[in-house]
């Protein structure tokens, strides 16, 4: 049962999005006679990945093989769906066949040995394996692509969240620092890492927001995993333990509701109009109008288009396999 009703959630929106984005490939193919958009490259090659839900390795396959990882824009944000299955796979499994007691001690030790494992696991990748590409903005951006988004280095986050159901702890000052002081510690690392980065460069700190050699540089890729599963784990238990908290008060805003209904669909859709908006940013708003308010604009279409398009996906498309899942409920 819960399988099914994960599979009713999660199935068929994400395959909809790989059978719409290869249809327009084909259309592409057809019109320019060419692969514009890397989309018939990406399946052709990590389309099996995509398909088995694997595709947080594709840039061990890309490395391996020689392949360019970052043909095509239109898939990559995946691989977390990818790693969500396979902690579907996993763990209910490990629950049916371990008692709360051995599930506890199993998670304790795993959060205690993983970050060693991960360090291990990193110097290996870069000094003995030299998983470099010259595909992409940096050599070792694959590297850090599948450092980052293999489940292999984050099976300790999987352990933080079994442990979430099985402590007591009533501190709430406590709790509220740890959120505190784990959020400060990751912000003031990547803001630094990010300047030092854009230095290195040549550009804009703003334009190297959000690439993985943020977050791994000047050894932060040793700690800061770690500091990613004491944030989420300490904040999810917070607002479960605290119902009264004010921020669980202002994610009980209708808008937040709302967006909590929607939120798989925006992720599923955003990269599509991330590039159809960048289409219109530089080739028409950045022409035409001063740079700031050009960004502005950009943005604004962006986050609104996708916004009701994943709301008309989510209440003329979602919705039918959500009743079915509500029936088993």
């Amino acid at each position: 049962n819960f399988y099914i009703k994960r599979f009713l959630r999660i199935i068929p929106l994400y395959y909809a999005y790989i059978f719409g984005i290869a249809f327009i490939g084909l259309i592409l193919k057809f019109v320019t006679h060419g692969d514009p958009f890397g989309i018939i490259y990406e399946l052709k090659n990590f389309g099996i990945n995509l398909f088995t839900f694997t595709y947080n390795y594709k840039d061990l396959f890309a490395f391996l093989k020689e392949l360019d990882h970052q043909k095509c824009n239109l898939f990559p944000h995946l691989w977390s769906i990818s790693i969500e299955e396979q902690f579907y796979l996993v763990i209910p499994a490990v629950l049916f066949f371990l008692t709360k007691e051995q599930v506890k001690k199993m998670a304790i030790a795993i959060i205690i040995i993983y970050p060693f494992f991960r360090v291990a696991g990193f110097l290996y990748l870069r000094d003995v394996l030299h998983m470099t590409s010259t595909h992409g903005k940096h050599e070792y951006e694959i590297m850090y692509n599948f450092f980052y988004r293999s489940s292999l280095f984050q099976v300790d986050a999987f352990m933080y969240g079994l442990l979430i159901p099985l402590v007591n702890y009533n501190n709430r000052k406590v709790l509220r620092w740890i959120v505190i002081g784990s959020t400060a510690l990751i912000f003031v690392g990547q803001i630094y890492n990010m300047f030092d980065y854009a230095h290195e460069q040549g550009v804009s700190a703003w334009s190297v927001v959000g690439e993985h050699v943020v977050v791994m540089k000047n050894g932060m890729y040793a700690y800061v995993n770690t500091l990613y599963n004491i944030l989420a784990s300490s904040l999810i238990y917070y607002l479960l333990k605290f119902p009264d908290s004010s921020l669980n008060k202002i994610l009980k805003f209708p808008f937040f509701m709302e967006w909590g209904k929607i939120v798989y669909g925006i992720y599923v859709y955003h990269m599509i109009f991330v590039t159809i908006t960048a289409i219109i940013f530089y080739t028409v708003l950045k022409v035409y109008l001063p740079l700031p308010i050009a960004e502005l604009l950009y943005i604004a279409l962006c986050f609104t288009s996708v916004y009701y398009f994943s709301k008309f996906s989510f209440y003329k498309f979602e919705m039918y396999f959500l009743n079915i899942k509500n029936k088993r409920d």
